[in-house]
């Protein structure tokens, strides 16, 4: 591209709702502001006059599902062309027929696509790997993931080509969405939480990757005055199996449970209430929920999953257990809580891991000198 880029897009279909994509679209619309690029979301949400609302929030049946698709992305992708665009990002989580539609669009429209890739292999199982091909090595102009990690990976998935086409761009954190006047004795008091107890959160989406029945089977070991919460909701997933484990250990007394989606305004109390965030994860490419913890500035023991380990620094700004040996993750979240300094400290050194690594303005930089 010729001329220095003034005007992108980021076309989304996720958006705001379960995916909470709304944090990460919104926040790189910043970045990119703050570098005199304007940039046009669209998505299912309008927050700005920059929102372009082309995706229905609710579909219900699966004609209407395929309907919000294919007109949503259709209409945002010419009106990309309308107003002079000639860039566009957008998120890759799957490589199914249907997503191949906005990338072939793209291309016949003449549209650079940046294409971060959250998602090397899809979380859903359905990849069909021809279609997964065609997306990330054919119709795709530069691929970005969150970590050295996810590099590695999807350049195996794509045999190795493209290696001068991958950027490793960060995930930002999200700082600016909390608010500093709610305090840890708001939150506990609106949660119904006691001032005096010590308490653990596992949030967001619940699904079996995400280890949960790791985190209910070391309970027993967590030292009885440390209680959990569960916060979110199911997905792909039954709770009763959980709920079995819960039983089988008698943690009622210490586990409280929030089976449901989240809200802004229950996040913000959660987030401040809690003490420290268990991250169990047995898979994981990058963790926006970590990324969350880090801008409270709480406590995170998270598994040593490789994406995991190129944020956390074991005892220096979070914890970390060998994945999926609840015995370990017991024995790290005791450390924490016996260790007022250590606790002190790593609360501490959170902030400054955003600051200097997970910065929204820093990351639209990067995409800028890509995209030219």
């Amino acid at each position: 591209m010729n001329s220095k880029l003034n005007k992108i897009a980021i076309v989304d279909l996720v958006g705001r709702g379960n995916g909470a994509m709304d944090y990460y679209d919104l926040a790189l619309q910043s970045g990119f502001e703050k570098s005199n690029v304007d940039c046009y979301i669209y998505s299912n949400f309008k927050e700005n006059e920059h929102c372009i609302k082309v995706f229905v929030e609710e579909r219900k049946s699966s004609i209407q599902k395929v309907l919000n698709y294919l007109i949503g992305y259709t209409r945002a992708l010419f009106l990309c062309k309308t107003k002079g665009i000639k860039v566009i990002i957008l998120h890759y989580f799957q490589g199914t027929v249907q997503d191949l539609f906005p990338y072939l669009l793209s291309k016949l429209l003449g549209l650079k696509t940046i294409v971060i890739v959250h998602d090397i292999v899809s979380m859903a199982n359905n990849d069909i790997q021809a279609m997964k091909e065609l997306i990330l090595i054919k119709f795709s102009d530069h691929l970005v993931v969150h970590n050295q990690f996810s590099k590695q990976q999807l350049q195996e998935v794509i045999s190795g080509k493209r290696k001068d086409e991958i950027s490793v761009v960060h995930h930002g954190a999200f700082k600016q969405l909390t608010d500093d006047s709610i305090t840890r004795e708001i939150a506990r008091e609106k949660l119904g939480l006691s001032s005096k107890a010590q308490y653990i959160l596992f949030f967001g989406k619940i699904k079996s990757t995400k280890g949960l029945d790791v985190l209910l089977n070391a309970m027993p070991k967590v030292n009885n005055d440390i209680n959990l919460i569960i916060a979110g909701n199911p997905w792909k997933d039954d709770f009763e199996k959980y709920q079995s484990i819960i039983d089988k250990f008698e943690l009622q007394h210490r586990v409280i449970l929030n089976i449901s989606y989240i809200s802004d305004q229950d996040r913000e109390y959660y987030f401040k209430a809690c003490d420290a965030l268990i991250l169990p994860y047995k898979e994981i490419f990058q963790s926006g929920v970590m990324l969350m913890a880090l801008s409270y500035s709480l406590p995170i023991v998270a598994s040593d999953l490789e994406s995991n380990k190129e944020i956390i620094r074991h005892e220096e700004n979070g914890m970390l257990f060998r994945s999926e040996d609840s015995e370990d993750l017991a024995g790290q979240v005791n450390n924490l809580f016996a260790d007022t300094k250590l606790l002190e400290n790593v609360k501490g050194n959170c902030l400054k891991t955003i600051e200097e690594d997970y910065n929204w303005d820093k990351i639209a930089k990067q995409y800028i000198d890509i995209s030219n």
